[in-house]
């Protein structure tokens, strides 16, 4: 019976303990900072049928711009293209442990992109952060039919 009662109470101790290294308060500014890759390899190819593969996602001061490679399974007529790199740029703030991205859809020299296959127009994304050193942890807040499996995608920066 003890032994049971001693075994019960190391598991409550042990479940309260951090998981991943992760911090418990809101990221900061200053931790965003900088470029930050996504590691693709913890998903294979099979993610990137649902949503995009995060090749950069830069901030710098209160911006960001991201370079996505993005596919489709059902390419048309006036957009052949299976898969295509897409760009963004705009604002970022932080409410509590959340990271909203406000901007627009860009060539790939950040010029507003206005025509053209694929996204056009506004860019608007939110995710739940976690900083598990050394990785940024992003969890979409909306992912529409992105599965569970996809939704959080780990960053490394460089």
């Amino acid at each position: 019976m003890l032994l049971i009662a001693a075994l019960v109470l190391s598991a409550a101790i042990f479940s309260c303990k951090k998981k991943d290294n992760c911090e418990d308060t809101m990221i900061s500014k200053e931790k965003l900072q900088g470029n930050w890759k996504e590691n693709s390899s913890r998903y294979g190819a099979a993610a990137f049928r649902f949503r995009p593969e995060y090749l950069l996602m830069k901030f710098e001061n209160d911006s960001f711009f991201i370079e996505m490679k993005s596919q489709t399974d059902a390419p048309t007529i006036s957009c052949p293209d299976t898969s295509w790199i897409e760009y963004t740029k705009g604002v970022f703030t932080r409410e509590n442990s959340t990271l909203l991205l406000k901007g627009i859809y860009t060539d790939s020299n950040h010029v507003i992109k206005t025509s053209g296959c694929h996204h056009i127009g506004a860019y608007n994304d939110s995710f739940k952060v976690d900083f598990c050193k050394p990785v940024l942890k992003l969890t979409w807040t909306s992912p529409g039919a992105v599965p569970e499996t996809y939704r959080t995608i780990d960053m490394y920066k460089e």
